[in-house]
Protein backbone atom coordinates (compact mmCIF):
# COMPACT_ATOMS: atom_id res chain seq x y z
CA UNK A 1 0.00 0.00 0.00
CA UNK A 2 1.29 3.47 -0.90
CA UNK A 3 1.39 5.95 1.97
CA UNK A 4 0.93 9.69 1.46
CA UNK A 5 3.31 11.39 3.88
CA UNK A 6 4.15 15.03 4.46
CA UNK A 7 7.93 14.76 3.96
CA UNK A 8 9.99 12.13 2.18
CA UNK A 9 13.69 11.88 3.10
CA UNK A 10 16.01 9.65 1.08
CA UNK A 11 19.73 8.81 1.24
CA UNK A 12 21.20 8.96 -2.29
CA UNK A 13 24.74 8.73 -3.74
CA UNK A 14 26.37 11.75 -5.35
CA UNK A 15 29.29 11.05 -7.67
CA UNK A 16 31.66 13.71 -8.96
CA UNK A 17 35.01 13.72 -10.72
CA UNK A 18 38.11 15.21 -9.19
CA UNK A 19 41.88 15.13 -9.46
CA UNK A 20 44.13 13.57 -6.81
CA UNK A 21 47.43 15.16 -5.74
CA UNK A 22 49.33 12.86 -8.13
CA UNK A 23 47.22 14.04 -11.08
CA UNK A 24 45.07 10.93 -11.31
CA UNK A 25 41.41 11.56 -12.13
CA UNK A 26 39.23 10.04 -9.43
CA UNK A 27 35.51 9.54 -8.95
CA UNK A 28 34.41 10.79 -5.55
CA UNK A 29 31.32 9.47 -3.81
CA UNK A 30 29.35 11.01 -1.01
CA UNK A 31 25.79 10.40 0.14
CA UNK A 32 23.25 13.11 0.75
CA UNK A 33 19.93 12.89 2.51
CA UNK A 34 17.52 14.54 0.12
CA UNK A 35 14.10 15.92 0.91
CA UNK A 36 11.88 15.07 -2.04
CA UNK A 37 9.97 18.19 -2.99
CA UNK A 38 6.33 17.83 -3.90
CA UNK A 39 4.85 18.99 -7.19
CA UNK A 40 3.91 22.36 -5.69
CA UNK A 41 7.49 23.14 -4.61
CA UNK A 42 9.64 21.71 -7.41
CA UNK A 43 9.07 24.56 -9.89
CA UNK A 44 10.25 27.19 -7.41
CA UNK A 45 13.31 25.07 -6.66
CA UNK A 46 14.11 24.66 -10.37
CA UNK A 47 13.79 28.39 -10.96
CA UNK A 48 16.04 29.24 -8.02
CA UNK A 49 18.78 26.81 -9.07
CA UNK A 50 18.68 28.13 -12.65
CA UNK A 51 19.13 31.67 -11.31
CA UNK A 52 22.07 30.47 -9.20
CA UNK A 53 23.67 28.76 -12.19
CA UNK A 54 23.30 31.91 -14.30
CA UNK A 55 24.61 34.11 -11.48
CA UNK A 56 27.72 32.00 -10.83
CA UNK A 57 28.52 31.89 -14.55
CA UNK A 58 28.14 35.67 -14.81
CA UNK A 59 30.31 36.21 -11.73
CA UNK A 60 32.98 33.89 -13.12
CA UNK A 61 33.04 35.73 -16.44
CA UNK A 62 33.09 39.21 -14.89
CA UNK A 63 36.46 40.92 -14.56
CA UNK A 64 35.79 41.79 -10.94
CA UNK A 65 32.99 40.55 -8.73
CA UNK A 66 30.85 43.11 -6.99
CA UNK A 67 31.81 43.46 -3.35
CA UNK A 68 28.22 43.17 -2.21
CA UNK A 69 27.54 39.99 -4.17
CA UNK A 70 27.54 36.81 -2.04
CA UNK A 71 30.12 34.15 -2.89
CA UNK A 72 28.87 31.45 -5.29
CA UNK A 73 29.11 28.79 -2.57
CA UNK A 74 26.75 30.82 -0.38
CA UNK A 75 24.25 31.15 -3.24
CA UNK A 76 24.52 27.42 -3.95
CA UNK A 77 24.01 26.54 -0.28
CA UNK A 78 20.94 28.75 -0.10
CA UNK A 79 19.56 27.22 -3.28
CA UNK A 80 20.11 23.64 -2.14
CA UNK A 81 18.88 24.17 1.42
CA UNK A 82 15.30 23.08 0.59
CA UNK A 83 16.51 19.64 -0.51
CA UNK A 84 19.73 18.72 1.35
CA UNK A 85 19.24 17.66 4.97
CA UNK A 86 22.35 15.63 5.89
CA UNK A 87 25.37 13.83 4.50
CA UNK A 88 27.55 10.77 4.87
CA UNK A 89 31.05 9.91 3.62
CA UNK A 90 32.30 13.53 3.90
CA UNK A 91 35.53 14.06 5.83
CA UNK A 92 37.92 16.90 6.58
CA UNK A 93 41.57 17.04 5.55
CA UNK A 94 42.45 14.99 8.65
CA UNK A 95 40.14 12.16 7.54
CA UNK A 96 37.67 12.71 10.38
CA UNK A 97 33.97 12.81 9.43
CA UNK A 98 32.67 16.35 9.04
CA UNK A 99 29.35 17.20 10.65
CA UNK A 100 26.70 18.52 8.29
CA UNK A 101 26.21 22.24 8.88
CA UNK A 102 25.96 25.42 6.84
CA UNK A 103 29.68 26.24 6.91
CA UNK A 104 30.84 22.74 6.04
CA UNK A 105 28.23 22.50 3.28
CA UNK A 106 29.51 25.75 1.77
CA UNK A 107 33.05 24.32 1.91
CA UNK A 108 31.89 21.24 0.02
CA UNK A 109 30.18 23.42 -2.59
CA UNK A 110 33.50 25.18 -3.30
CA UNK A 111 34.85 21.87 -4.62
CA UNK A 112 34.71 21.77 -8.44
CA UNK A 113 31.89 19.70 -9.96
CA UNK A 114 29.98 19.19 -6.69
CA UNK A 115 27.05 21.55 -7.25
CA UNK A 116 26.22 20.11 -10.69
CA UNK A 117 26.61 16.56 -9.34
CA UNK A 118 24.18 17.28 -6.49
CA UNK A 119 21.59 18.64 -8.92
CA UNK A 120 22.03 15.61 -11.18
CA UNK A 121 21.76 13.16 -8.27
CA UNK A 122 18.66 14.91 -6.93
CA UNK A 123 17.02 14.74 -10.33
CA UNK A 124 17.73 11.00 -10.55
CA UNK A 125 16.51 10.44 -7.00
CA UNK A 126 13.29 12.40 -7.46
CA UNK A 127 12.59 10.60 -10.75
CA UNK A 128 13.17 7.23 -9.08
CA UNK A 129 15.83 6.11 -11.54
CA UNK A 130 16.72 2.80 -9.94
CA UNK A 131 19.57 2.12 -12.36
CA UNK A 132 21.41 5.15 -11.00
CA UNK A 133 20.98 3.99 -7.42
CA UNK A 134 21.83 0.34 -8.09
CA UNK A 135 24.97 1.28 -10.03
CA UNK A 136 26.48 3.00 -7.00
Amino acid sequence: MFKVISETLVWWPVLFSGVAEDGVVVENKIELRFRILDEDAIDDFARSTNIILQGTQEAASAESAAEDRPAPSILMQRGLSPIVRDWRLVAGANGEPLPFNEGNFQSLLRVPNVFAAILSAYSACRAGRAEVRSGN
